[in-house]
C-alpha cells in the first residue's frame, strides 16, 4: 500500500490542518482503538473484529502484531457486525 493511500485511510481529512502558535502546522490525529476495545463496544468477540479486518470491511493500522482501528472506521465495523449477525440468524 502506498504512503498516500495509507494516509487517506488513517486520516481521511488532510485539508483540516490547523496552525500552531509557532506557525508550524499540525494535524489533529484520529483516535485509534484496539481490537479488544472495539469488540467490547460492539458486544462481539475479538475474532469477529479480526475477520472484518482480514476481509477488508474495516481498515486497521498494524503495528507489530497489534491492530489499531481509527475511530472513523467504527461505522463500517458496526455495519459488518449487523450484517454477519443477520446472516447467521437463519442458520
Amino acid at each position: 500500500m502506498s504512503a498516500d493511500r495509507l494516509a487517506e485511510q488513517v486520516y481521511p481529512y488532510p485539508d483540516q490542518v490547523m496552525a500552531s502558535k509557532d506557525g508550524q502546522g499540525y494535524v489533529d490525529l484520529p483516535v485509534l482503538h484496539t481490537v479488544s476495545e472495539v469488540a467490547e463496544a460492539l458486544h462481539v468477540t475479538d475474532l469477529v473484529v479480526y475477520r472484518a479486518i482480514r476481509e477488508g470491511h474495516v481498515y486497521a493500522v498494524q503495528i507489530g502484531k497489534r491492530y489499531l482501528i481509527p475511530d472513523h472506521q467504527m461505522g463500517n465495523l458496526h455495519e459488518y457486525v449487523g450484517y454477519t449477525q443477520l446472516a447467521s440468524y437463519g442458520r
